[in-house]
């Protein structure tokens, strides 16, 4: 290969991860997201088009999740409680959002290869009647114990909570209702020091490669079964 020759890899699909360079592919208007063809875009419309704005590094696509009082919700979905959240990061300046500096790592989403940091907006309100946020605490779960801090637990409440991803690619309402469901699942493994006798541990099961395939399986779930249109395709790319 010549020294003066450089190759630029072709953008992937929002939708369905391909690099497909025989297909003649579009940029969304927003000039954020590529797609390979008019059918991936209009697919994954319900996914983007909340988040459609051109991209500024000095902005974050994140989550706030209202509060709730069910784990798992009774009715409709996990993410129904979900809303876009635009976070502005401008490291010095007081229009940077309290969550970079203030938000706590989700040490079990570390564990799968997807960091999230989650941020209590009852913190700086310094609000005494914040409402229970079950969806919240379980995302704030410890990987050694199953259990959230106390302070998530037991002295107060959460209330809202605001989510991003580490390392502040846009926080879809899809992908964290996979995460949250993922947890969840796994809430019902042994997890206590008696029943770890005789099981596996199940931290065992935080990995990348348990994650990605039950990831996998609750997207097609979703789609198929439910008829929800935005859980069209899981790829691991979307992690990295």
């Amino acid at each position: 290969m010549p020294a003066n020759v450089h190759y630029t890899l072709a953008p992937s699909c929002a939708r369905c991860m391909s690099r497909d360079t025989s297909r003649r592919g579009s940029w969304c208007g927003c000039g954020s997201v590529f797609y390979c063809c008019s059918e991936c875009l209009t697919r994954h419309s319900p996914v983007h088009r909340p988040m459609c704005r051109p991209f500024s590094p000095k902005e974050v696509w994140g989550i706030k999740i209202i509060q709730n009082w069910n784990d798992p919700p009774r009715i409709g979905h996990p993410a129904d409680y979900f809303r876009h959240e635009l976070c502005r990061v401008d490291p010095g300046r007081s229009t940077t959002h309290p969550i970079f500096e203030r938000g706590e790592l989700c040490p079990l989403t570390q564990r799968i290869g997807i960091p999230l940091r989650i941020y209590r907006t009852s913190v700086m309100r310094e609000s005494s009647t914040a409402g229970p946020n079950e969806i919240a605490v379980k995302l704030r779960v410890d990987p050694s114990n199953g259990l959230a801090p106390a302070r998530w637990r037991l002295t107060d409440h959460p209330g809202e909570c605001i989510v991003i991803r580490e390392d502040r690619k846009p926080l879809t309402r899809e992908l964290l209702e996979t995460i949250y469901s993922f947890v969840v699942h796994f809430m019902d493994y042994p997890i206590d020091d008696v029943e770890q006798e005789s099981w596996a541990r199940w931290d065992g099961l935080l990995n990348p490669s348990v994650w990605h395939f039950f990831a996998r399986k609750y997207y097609q779930k979703q789609s198929e079964e439910s008829g929800r249109n935005a859980f069209h395709y899981f790829s691991p790319l979307l992690c990295t």
